[in-house]
């Protein structure tokens, strides 16, 4: 029996990484399409930082995240990182120059350092020890059907309406699992 908390804690992460699912494969597109000063290597540098920020926060939070109150701190990570992470396409649809996309990678891999260390700690508090294993497996296939879907999905919005259509519905659907966790957040409070 999976809980009704860890639902609605799935849910969210679906909409968090479902909405970067949406332009993750056109993101180069869109910088060489968009921005003077994009090429190959570029792009490239600009999903490297992406990585390695998110590596960097992610180390930097799960640490902080274990000292006093894990779980308020846990709570305080998904719900500023998917905030950060929902207004990184606001980010991408200003940029006018490939320097704007890098300091955008940054603040993305920073939403997404502080989230899945944040979403982990959440996710092991909701299962018995005995179902942790099976759970995140179901999790890992869960999010990875929901990221090819999106990616379809993104590629036809593109096509059809254009990239800044892409980027407001990915705002909204972040902002979705902004609320939804923020909503966790302060029912777990009561």
């Amino acid at each position: 029996m999976i809980p009704g908390r860890f639902k609605i804690l799935l849910a969210s992460d679906i909409l968090i990484s479902g909405s970067y699912g949406l332009i993750m494969p056109l993101l180069p597109l869109f910088m060489t399409d968009r921005l003077s000063g994009a090429n190959l290597q570029t792009v490239a540098m600009a999903q490297a930082i992406y990585l390695l920020s998110q590596a960097g926060f992610g180390w930097i939070y799960s640490t902080y995240q274990q000292h006093k109150q894990p779980t308020h701190r846990a709570y305080e990570g998904l719900v500023t990182g998917s905030a950060i992470i929902a207004l990184v396409p606001i980010a991408y649809l200003s940029s006018r120059e490939m320097t704007h996309i890098f300091l955008a990678q940054i603040a993305l891999g920073l939403g997404f350092g502080l989230v899945y260390p944040a979403w982990a700690w959440l996710a092991k508090e909701q299962i018995a020890d005995k179902h942790v294993n099976s759970i995140r497996k179901m999790h890992s296939l869960i999010l990875s059907l929901a990221m090819a879907f999106m990616a379809v999905l993104g590629g036809f919005i593109a096509y059809q309406f254009g990239y800044a259509d892409l980027l407001y519905l990915m705002t909204v659907l972040a902002a979705c699992g902004t609320v939804l966790s923020l909503g966790l957040w302060l029912n777990h409070e009561r």
